[in-house]
């Protein structure tokens, strides 16, 4: 069975009827929020310099990217 024909599980199935992980700008919520993982595992909220919304990363490699992303003036929409 390929994992297209798999059955999503009940916690993602969820995140999908609440619209997470849809929007733009400020209206974009995540489909997967820091505060969902255990304490154990490094994760990073911040607000954006450009885009009036909380971002959540789940590491600080996707935060550095982030830094850089959202000060290039080409870059008009970012969601993790």
């Amino acid at each position: 069975m390929s994992d297209a024909d798999k059955p999503l599980n009940k916690k993602d199935q969820k995140r999908l009827d609440e619209k997470r992980g849809e929007g733009t700008r400020k209206d974009h919520v995540p489909f997967i929020k820091v505060g969902e993982f255990g304490s154990s595992r490094e994760s990073v909220r911040v607000k954006s310099a450009t885009v009036v919304r909380a971002y959540y990363f789940h590491s600080g490699i996707e935060f550095a990217a982030f830094l850089l992303f959202d000060w290039c003036n080409e870059v008009i929409n970012t969601r993790e």
